[in-house]
């Protein structure tokens, strides 16, 4: 009998080409299936997915101590929330061979802003009280009272943030204490891209009793978004994207779409056709309702699609009158029906 020794070699490496390999691999294998009936193995999740991890009991509540499940990992900066809480990984093993360990900290604020764009943003945060020691212009030392560190995750909307940036920070609701950021330190927590963003808060003044300082969404410098419209239009038709030579007139109708995908009717088309003989297709745009356009094909056109196929195309292009939104299809002409 003839031995297959593809077979046999598949076999022998299917939990690992080495020793060492088999090894680490029987090794996770044997932790994730134990980790199961562990008292300390919880669910969490991260970007709302459910995941699992192994959650040590520690001396203060605020803080924990991890291990993960084999080939899983939770980077510094990750945001998680637990039992309903938010927390965040404020140290992360990179070391994470067999599997990852590291300590979650409870986030105890959460600090919202608005961005560029005018999206209001909520970021789960941990403070830290912050006395501060200094001197002043005139050799004077100082202290400030109301400063805190700040530590956020590291990602493309906090690493936008600037010195001189504000905030309301408080549980006071009524009459918030205003912060802003006098320091900002994006290096020493961030590896590849993932980590924790560092920021210094001070207290600074709130404009009260002014649109600029919106106590009711505890935003600082709040202003109207800029909606911008949107780009999405169609043209829509009934059947396929046909005309026959000597057919019924076909109708085409634009719809206009806001960026959350409702339709709306304020924009007004503009409609052109690009068409192989202008003399024998009768396009023309609706008198009453500029928003519908027809094509027909009258009896004598002598172009037939298998004579000239690549003549045998209408392009029907939609715009508005301020060219914010523009589309187009393209038609075929087909024989007598």
């Amino acid at each position: 009998m003839e031995i297959d020794w593809e077979l046999y070699n598949k076999r022998l490496n299917i939990n690992g080409s080495t020793k060492r390999e088999r090894d680490l691999n029987k090794l996770q294998d044997d932790i994730t299936r134990k980790s199961i009936d562990s008292l300390s193995y919880k669910t969490i999740f991260v970007k709302d997915v459910e995941r699992n991890l192994i959650i040590n009991k520690g001396t203060k509540s605020y803080l924990k101590t991890f291990q993960t499940i084999p080939n899983e990992k939770l980077d510094l900066g990750t945001a998680v929330v637990w039992k309903g809480k938010n927390w965040l990984v404020i140290e992360s093993d990179s070391d994470d061979e067999v599997y990852g360990i590291g300590t979650l900290q409870e986030c105890n604020y959460t600090l919202k802003w608005q961005n560029a764009k005018g999206d209001i943003l909520s970021y789960p945060a941990i403070f830290t009280y912050s006395n501060s020691v200094g001197l002043d212009k005139n050799n004077v030392l100082t202290t400030s009272s109301k400063q805190f560190t700040v530590q956020l995750p590291f990602d493309t909307e906090t690493i936008l943030l600037r010195e001189d940036k504000r905030f309301l920070c408080d549980w006071q609701l009524t009459q918030p204490d205003a912060f802003k950021i006098t320091k900002r330190n994006v290096l020493t927590d961030n590896y590849n891209n993932s980590g924790i963003i560092n920021l210094t808060l001070t207290a600074c003044e709130r404009k009260p009793d002014t649109d600029i300082d919106r106590v009711d969404i505890m935003i600082c410098d709040y202003f109207n978004p800029v909606i911008q419209p949107s780009t999405t239009c169609q043209i829509t038709y009934k059947g396929e994207p046909k005309i026959f030579i000597g057919g019924k007139l076909k109708t085409f109708e634009s719809k206009f779409f806001d960026s959350q995908g409702v339709e709306i009717t304020t924009p007004i088309a503009q409609w052109s056709a690009n068409i192989p003989d202008q003399s024998k297709i009768l396009f023309k745009v609706d008198s009453v309702n500029p928003n519908i356009c027809t094509l027909q094909v009258t009896k004598d056109f002598k172009l037939l699609p298998e004579k000239n196929p690549t003549n045998n195309i209408v392009r029907l292009s939609l715009t508005d009158t301020t060219n914010t939104y523009s589309t187009y299809i393209d038609i075929s002409i087909q024989g007598v029906m």
